[in-house]
């Protein structure tokens, strides 16, 4: 990728945040982190802005440095929160980044977001040209699918109750940073049995 004037390319702190995830999956030397990184620019996406909209195809893959991402679908003018993303996770729509078809969901930030983006055709050039980024690509594609079957199997076998309590255990900062609204429908429950089942936790 070539960068022009005007791309912000992320700071020696961004870069570091993205290197110590990087090397819990594969160990670059400092030539092949040079390489990855000389295609990365970064992208701030203020409160309520987008990184990708349903009906567009996914370009890119992005690593949140900072913020709160939300992906969601829309029906029959309701909003339905698939899954939330943080500091330190990766953020895009695999299904359409792989297929170049358009996405289903919009990606919406719900904090001012900072984001290190890698571009599809950045990301192919990498994979064709070194076995330790096609390594790397893969083992982010498994970590992904498996959050998504985790997910799938969740809502088909769990509580909402259970799910809950998973949150409390597992992933605090969606009840911590996300509105209740937000965290219903990502239980597929309604505001209100959300409220009955904090009180019944809460009175445990």
């Amino acid at each position: 990728m070539q960068h022009s004037e005007n791309t912000i390319l992320p700071s020696l702190e961004q870069l570091e945040m993205l290197r110590l995830f990087t090397e819990q999956l594969v160990k670059p030397n400092d030539e092949e982190w040079a390489e990855f990184t000389s295609c990365m620019y970064l992208k701030h996406i203020p409160k309520k802005g987008f990184f990708l909209r349903a009906g567009e195809v996914c370009t890119s893959v992005g690593f949140i440095t900072r913020g709160a991402m939300r992906f969601y679908h829309e029906k029959d003018g309701n909003e339905y929160s698939g899954n939330f993303s943080f500091e330190n996770n990766f953020v895009t729509d695999y299904d359409s980044f792989l297929t170049r078809k358009p996405s289903l969901y919009s990606f919406s930030a719900l904090e001012p977001t900072d984001i290190i983006v890698f571009h599809y055709d950045d990301v192919q050039s990498l994979y064709n040209r070194s076995k330790l980024w096609e390594r790397f690509g893969r083992l982010i594609a498994e970590h992904i699918f498996i959050e998504v079957q985790r997910r799938k199997n969740s809502l088909v076998f769990d509580s909402p109750e259970k799910q809950y309590l998973s949150l409390i255990k597992d992933r605090p900062k969606i009840l911590e940073r996300i509105p209740q609204h937000m965290i219903a429908t990502y239980l597929g429950i309604t505001p209100v049995h959300l409220s009955r089942i904090r009180r019944k936790v809460a009175g445990k």
